[in-house]
């Protein structure tokens, strides 16, 4: 087992060189007891665990930070003065890890046998909580996979992997997609690409909607981008009678997700 490192001065180059992990956008850094407890129950491995040595007084935490020590390179304890130059939250628990973030694989090499599935593509999402109740809800529903375009915030924002409680960690998401390679992609393999506009015509309750799917929502003011838009078999709209513009895009996504659900028996 490595050897845990107490660091007591904000002078240690330790200290410097994990602040600039942090600004790194290959990893990512996630704190709480909850988030950590969901990481571990996802089976994956971070890089670098760091804990507040005055919180491991609380033996609890402690436990915690005695299963994530084993799940990781690293291991740093502090004092929790050191540890609040990390903290996204004006509280911390004391303990956070960071972690690489996972790569996109070959969209050709995906394995998109499952005739059941429902997959979800958010085409330029840019508002973190929105991102985080789509995650969870795709985790509640039983999607197959998540995937996010290049111009969507990122499922590792430190907002969204506390809106999500740390969900994001069993959850399967591919982030930085080409949404018109996903969708080509996808119907190569006879998967119908069905998106959301507030121009189509059909409700999606009267919608010929067949498994597998893949449904894909767009950016919040602007809605799906159009090269994406053009490649769908169909778009759906849900019906607003009320004197507003549009729903939000976690709603929607939502009530698609679950019509899917209802429709198809997928519970």
């Amino acid at each position: 087992m490595h050897e845990i490192i107490s660091i007591k001065s904000a002078d240690n180059p330790i200290i410097k060189e994990l602040l600039e992990t942090k600004k790194d956008s290959s990893y990512y850094f996630a704190e709480g007891v909850r988030i950590a407890e969901e990481f571990l129950k996802s089976g994956k491995t971070a890089e670098t665990t760091i804990v507040s040595g005055e919180n491991l007084e609380d033996r609890a935490l402690a436990g915690l930070f005695d299963k994530l020590k084993t799940r990781s390179a690293n291991s740093y304890v502090m004092t929790s003065r050191l540890f609040r130059k990390f903290s996204d939250v004006e509280e911390p628990q004391g303990i956070a890890f960071f972690g690489k973030r996972g790569q996109a694989g070959e969209l050709s090499a995906m394995d998109l046998s499952d005739q059941n599935a429902v997959y979800v593509l958010l085409d330029g999402i840019s508002d973190p909580g929105n991102i985080g109740t789509i995650i969870r809800t795709c985790k509640a529903a039983g999607v197959k996979a998540l995937f996010t375009s290049k111009g969507s915030v990122s499922a590792y924002n430190p907002k969204v992997l506390r809106s999500t409680m740390g969900t994001v960690f069993s959850t399967a998401i591919i982030e930085s997609v080409d949404p018109v390679e996903l969708i080509e992609q996808f119907k190569k393999n006879n998967i119908k690409a069905v998106g959301t506009s507030l121009e189509a015509k059909t409700a999606v309750w009267d919608s010929d909607i067949s498994l597998p799917v893949i449904l894909i929502f767009g950016n919040e003011a602007r809605g799906i981008s159009k090269k994406a838009l053009e490649l769908t078999d169909l778009n759906v709209k849900l019906p607003i009678t009320g004197d507003i513009d549009s729903l939000n895009v976690a709603v929607s996504t939502g009530i698609m997700i679950y019509e899917m659900m209802r429709r198809f028996k997928l519970y």
